[in-house]
């Protein structure tokens, strides 16, 4: 499970990298991309090879998003 990291335009070299990093495990990688009105982004990441499962969490609460609302949003993902 990759957290997509984002300007609110497009993915971040970061986890491009890490991307390419996972691959090299040959296991199916899903990623979050989680803020506002980030549909774009979530398309982006669909378009990349590897990745199985591309989960958009679209909340106005993640606008800016700070670590406690990412962990509350990754654990209801979890459940």
């Amino acid at each position: 499970l990759l957290i997509a990291e984002h300007d609110k335009k497009k993915l971040l070299p970061a986890t491009l990298a890490t991307l390419t990093a996972a691959t090299t495990f040959g296991v199916p990688i899903h990623i979050v991309v989680m803020g506002m009105s980030c549909h774009g982004i979530a398309e982006e990441a669909c378009s990349y090879k590897g990745i199985e499962k591309v989960w958009l969490i679209d909340n106005p609460l993640l606008d800016h998003p700070v670590a406690e609302d990412m962990t509350e949003t990754l654990l209801e993902l979890a459940r």
